[in-house]
């Protein structure tokens, strides 16, 4: 049931500029962002969420990259998570019907394997934002670390959602 609804009042610049009016809607557990207005072009956008067009790639793993996903999501990107080949058998928060998957598409890739991390380096050629939550050295284990997905893509976010940072006594916990 919608709770209330606010006016609001946006300029954004997603690959250009965007300005627009929209509302925010607040229904009972979720709230959801609907704008109208023009991009830098001048060309009439209606109903369109703020980040529409923008590709993310989620790498599968614990609370953090799941949520700001799903946030992500929410918002208009387009989300692909990229999991581990058997993942629900080690992570219960990795299984396809958990609450944080809402409007993403689902990628299992093996990533100790060349293919694999060729699958996701080509991925990254194409996208706008990286997001993952592996200790410090994972990702560049794969080749897929923030340096080679910068070389394959300079326009890239690259978002690392570690709880204890990238070094320090407890980097390497989980």
């Amino acid at each position: 049931a919608l709770l209330d609804q606010t006016s609001v009042d946006i300029e954004a610049t997603a690959g250009g500029l965007f300005r627009a009016t929209g509302s925010v809607m607040r229904f009972d557990g979720f709230m959801k962002l609907y704008i109208e207005g023009t991009d830098d072009e001048g060309e009439e956008k209606e109903g369109m969420l703020p980040l529409d067009g923008i590709k993310v790639i989620e790498m599968a793993g614990l609370a953090p990259s799941p949520f700001c996903g799903m946030v992500l999501s929410d918002f208009g990107a387009q989300v692909v998570v990229v999991d581990r080949l058997y993942a629900e058998a080690d992570n219960p928060m990795m299984l396809p019907q958990n609450i944080f998957d809402f409007g993403k598409h689902r990628l299992r890739v093996d990533l100790k394997k060349r293919d694999g991390a060729d699958i996701v380096r080509n991925m990254i050629r194409k996208s706008d934002v990286l997001v993952e939550s592996y200790r410090p050295g994972v990702m560049e284990l794969f080749g897929l670390g923030p340096e080679q997905a910068l070389s394959a893509n300079p326009r890239l976010i690259y978002a690392r959602l570690t709880g204890w940072g990238q070094n320090g006594v407890f980097a390497s916990s989980a």
